[in-house]
């Protein structure tokens, strides 16, 4: 019998076993405790590997514009993941104030935003999900923000201004929640 005590540790990753080849992906041997293993008993000396499978970290992070400012700048905090994970493992994606699926906030200008996902670092790909599969890198998950948008009827209430009225074309038919405009008749 073979007896593996005590655990090797290495950052970044979680000890699998013992393997007879150093380039092993499966243990031969088991993690811990004692194992039976078909050892040629001879005055040679016997290596046994350490197998290691890696762990990997999610992180959450706000987006930034092409400036590099972050948007909408929340006063709450991101989620946060202490947990590592093996790939594939089941990740369960961490929402918090504000960072939920059609949360409207607004940024320190007043202008509103509706949270839409969070953007996978490894697909590009936004999700709006309460898992994932852990891929075989860390991961970094990025709010995306749409902004709040409003149409905008121009109703004279009996008046006239010509046609069309207004005539500022600087005011869209679609503004941003929170932004102010000033109108001016025709």
């Amino acid at each position: 019998d073979l007896v593996f005590t005590p655990v090797p540790t290495r950052d970044g990753y979680e000890f699998a076993g013992w393997a007879d080849r150093s380039n092993a992906d499966t243990p031969d041997y088991t993690a811990t405790g004692t194992t039976t293993a078909n050892v040629v008993k001879t005055n040679n000396p016997k290596t046994v590997y350490a197998v290691w499978t890696p762990l990997y970290k999610v992180t959450y992070a706000d987006a930034t514009d092409a400036d590099g400012h972050t948007y909408p700048k929340l006063d709450t905090a991101l989620p946060k993941d202490t947990n590592t994970y093996k790939k594939a493992a089941s990740v369960t994606v961490k929402y918090a104030d504000g960072y939920a699926v059609n949360d409207q906030v607004a940024n320190g200008s007043g202008l509103y935003y509706t949270f839409t996902g969070w953007k996978r670092s490894d697909t590009g790909v936004v999700i709006s999900v309460t898992s994932l599969s852990m891929p075989d890198s860390d991961l970094t998950l990025t709010a995306t923000w749409a902004p709040v948008m409003l149409n905008v009827t121009y109703d004279l209430n009996g008046g006239t201004a010509g046609t069309p009225a207004p005539t500022d074309p600087s005011v869209p038919s679609k503004v941003q929640k929170g932004d102010t405009y000033t109108i001016k008749a025709g």
